[in-house]
């Protein structure tokens, strides 16, 4: 693999040492073998569960309320500053609310603008539930991020390592000290990613977090850099790190990971309520497809990893 690759990936140096526990040896004096093997990971809704926003939803709607706050703590600063510098001949002149100076209010902090910009908010994460927006989504998210305070990524990425179960985190342990490479590829924001694993503690697993990274400057959202718009970006990263589809397991839950599923020998569809069936969302029964295995929870993969050594 060239070094440009592993530079653009930014893959993980810090990889914690691999011990073989005893319950991965099939007999005495003999191991399984993993270390060809290899896993894709999609993140939102495969190792971050949809509770019942996934990451980028989960920081708009972190900013707009943070936002209110802000907002509110500005306007009643203003008003205290603008009190005392009032001049006591006429208590009641209010310089904003004078026509012939104009006004100098900024409608998106007056109340009406915030409840505006707050249901706008909602109704762009109700679309994105659904599905309507596809790749509409991610101009209207990076328009309403744009300008807030990168350190509301890291509040948001505390909050959502919250949602990773201790059991979910013992099984990355497990894949890892097996011998098994995994990636996380993901049409979302790196920086959530990133961040949530790491907040985890379970980022050492992974050997490259790929997906969109935001862009800052002087500690504010300015824009994305995007790597993995599309569906069909995802597959072609994969290919370019040199995985084969005989040997990568791929574990998803949406309509990005349909190429990825379709690429893979071993494609595996996690719905943390149900077991895919007749009753499957309709991304996944709108035409015929290969058996995909499916799972409930993260550490079914290992029953999954099992039965392809033993083949």
């Amino acid at each position: 693999m060239s070094a440009d690759i592993s530079k653009r990936y930014a893959f993980n140096r810090n990889l914690p040492k691999r011990d073989m526990p005893k319950s991965d040896i099939s007999r005495p004096g003999i191991q399984k073998d993993y270390s060809t093997t290899k896993i894709v990971w999609d993140f939102d809704g495969t190792i971050l569960p949809i509770e019942p926003y996934d990451s980028e939803q989960n920081l708009l709607l972190y900013s707009i309320r943070n936002a209110d706050i802000n907002d509110r703590d500005i306007s009643h600063r203003e008003n205290k500053g603008f009190q005392r510098r009032m001049p006591t001949r006429n208590p009641t002149r209010n310089p904003r609310r004078n026509p012939a100076r104009g006004s100098t209010r900024n409608p998106t902090k007056s109340p009406m603008g915030r409840l505006i910009r707050r249901l706008f908010t909602k109704l762009i994460i109700f679309a994105d539930n659904k599905n309507l927006l596809g790749p509409h989504f991610k101009p209207i998210y990076l328009s309403v991020l744009k300008g807030s305070p990168s350190e509301a990524v890291t509040k948001v990425t505390r909050m959502l390592a919250e949602k990773i179960s201790s059991e979910d985190r013992e099984t990355f342990g497990k894949l890892y000290r097996r011998g098994i490479e995994m990636l996380v590829v993901s049409c979302g924001t790196r920086d959530l990613s990133h961040g949530t694993l790491e907040a985890a503690n379970i980022l050492q697993f992974f050997k490259a977090i790929i997906a969109n990274d935001f862009t800052h400057e002087n500690g504010r959202i300015t824009g994305m850099v995007f790597r993995t718009k599309t569906a069909e970006d995802k597959l072609a990263v994969v290919k370019e790190m040199g995985y084969r589809p005989e040997n990568t397991i791929v574990v998803g839950d949406g309509p990005t990971d349909i190429p990825l599923l379709e690429w893979s020998e071993y494609p595996v569809i996690i719905r943390r309520n149900k077991r895919i069936n007749e009753s499957s969302p309709a991304w996944f029964t709108q035409k015929p497809r290969k058996r995909y295995r499916s799972i409930s929870k993260i550490s079914e993969i290992l029953e999954i990893v099992d039965e392809i050594h033993e083949r």
